[in-house]
């Protein structure tokens, strides 16, 4: 498998589902696998670093409330895409994408789930 794709409807408006999952002190609360994570500069913007139990990615794509792609150089990206629905709600996809061949990993929606359960509450 080259590429993993999900999917995510979340009772929030859109600003506030993209500034918790992008911001890394939230990380490790719904996404359990990725660790604690760090940046080299805040406000996140192209070019920043995270850091996390997956190494150091880089921020290769940014556009406030709509895209969000982390790059591993040579390895994998994860990107994350948000679309503002009519009724405030949020949908969210997440892909995991190999560069170089098979996926070491796929997540599956537990993460996500996660994520809906703490923005919802």
């Amino acid at each position: 498998m080259k590429s993993n794709t999900l999917k995510i409807v979340i009772n929030r408006p859109v600003a506030d589902v993209f500034e918790f999952t992008t911001n890394p002190n939230n990380t490790d609360k719904w996404f359990v696998d990725a660790g604690k994570e760090w940046t080299n500069e805040w406000p996140r913007r192209l070019g920043t670093i995270y850091e996390n139990n997956n190494g150091f990615l880089t921020v290769t794509e940014f556009e406030l409330n709509k895209l969000f792609t982390l790059t591993k150089k040579d390895k994998f990206l994860v990107r994350y895409q948000y679309r503002a629905l009519a009724d405030g709600r949020t949908e969210m996809t997440y892909t995991e994408e190999s560069l170089n061949g098979d996926l070491d990993f796929v997540t599956d929606m537990s993460p996500m789930l996660k994520l809906k359960e703490i923005m919802e509450s």
